[in-house]
């Protein structure tokens, strides 16, 4: 076992930050605990610009660092621009939260004298500080994978949950969408998020959501937000259309603005994807509809948080494409989903509880 690196000299501290919306809000536990350990530290987060909003009103990151997905020639330039960058501002460490090989590149090239993460796929040699993956850790959920990073540094205690903070801007804003949408305090809005960026493996099918929103909103109470990235238009255009009443759409918005809307949000009904995980992260209620990813390790976290799963021999079977009938999700009724929304949230409609 490695000793962890000595802290009492570290004032500038470089985070190496994920690069998917849910993955990156389950780091927020981890450097919320390193805000913590440091208090005076200053530290930086590299990150891709869709997720700098997430840290727009946190008080646990000074700075913010723009990197991309950036490949070929274009890769190895913005390597030495980060690397020069880095180098210049005199980091005392490097807490690097991916796996891959590229996200230790820029300490390592940078000369970053302490930097602290997973030995895994072939980079170890890049850290001085490497902490072995165990088969245990590799099978826990992606929160504590990152917590076990600060707590080698010297973090005590139980982690947190993942918290986003709302600033009076989003709020403003998310008021003035629902006024345009014609949706009052009065209303019981429920949000829908049909879409995935990783693939269609992932999704519940659009015509069983299109059934679930037309039996949501048999009630004259409830009102339908259709939510998802830019990569997700079209389907969520699609979903719009056959609707067609009391119905709004948020899509490809800022992050924190998504969020902003879904806090108000009686219920979130979503597949395993980022606005899962932010509606958690403001404590919006949620149902989670999951099939080929596992619950174990991607969950959302959270006493408000419930999941809809048929397990199968193949699941879960991580892939982005279901290479056969994709059971896991065909198994799911859109009566389960009702009644399940209904009892967690006691909706208007014919599966609500009774008085």
């Amino acid at each position: 076992m490695i000793d962890p690196p000595p802290l009492g000299s570290v004032e500038k501290v470089l985070v190496r930050g994920v690069n998917w919306i849910g993955d990156t809000i389950l780091t927020l536990p981890s450097i919320e605990a390193l805000r913590n350990l440091l208090p005076k530290a200053q530290i930086t987060l590299l990150a891709r610009d869709p997720l700098h909003p997430l840290f727009r009103n946190t008080p646990w990151v000074d700075e913010i660092i723009s990197c991309s997905g950036a490949g070929g020639i274009r890769r190895l330039e913005e390597e030495a621009r980060l690397a020069r960058r880095v180098r210049g501002a005199g980091y005392d460490m490097a807490l690097i939260f991916p796996r891959s090989p590229r996200a230790v590149l820029t300490p390592w090239l940078a000369g970053v004298r302490c930097r602290v993460g997973y030995a895994a796929n072939g980079r170890g040699i890049l850290l001085t500080h490497s902490l072995k993956e165990s088969r245990k850790l590799l099978q826990a959920h992606q929160a504590d994978y990152y917590y076990r990073l600060v707590q080698f540094l010297g973090a005590r205690g139980t982690r947190s949950l993942p918290r986003l903070y709302i600033g009076r801007d989003e709020e403003d804003w998310a008021e003035s969408f629902y006024e345009a949408a014609g949706i009052s305090g009065e209303h019981a809005i429920i949000a829908i998020n049909p879409g995935s960026t990783y693939g269609p493996a992932k999704c519940w099918p659009v015509a069983r959501y299109i059934q679930l929103a037309r039996r949501l909103l048999s009630s004259s109470r409830n009102r339908l937000l259709l939510v998802g990235g830019s990569d997700n238009a079209h389907l969520i255009n699609y979903m719009y259309l056959s609707l067609k009443r009391r119905v709004a759409r948020a899509v490809g918005e800022d992050l924190m603005r998504l969020a902003a809307l879904l806090k108000r949000c009686r219920l979130l009904i979503t597949n395993d994807t980022g606005p899962m995980h932010l509606a958690a992260a403001v404590e919006t209620p949620l149902l989670a509809i999951f099939g080929s990813t596992d619950p174990v390790t991607t969950s959302p976290l959270g006493p408000r948080s419930r999941l809809i799963r048929k397990h199968m021999d193949c699941s879960p079977c991580l892939k982005r494409r279901c290479p056969h009938d994709h059971r896991c999700m065909e198994a799911i009724s859109v009566d389960e989903v009702e009644a399940a929304a209904c009892e967690h949230v006691a909706l208007s409609g014919r599966h609500a509880p009774r008085q």
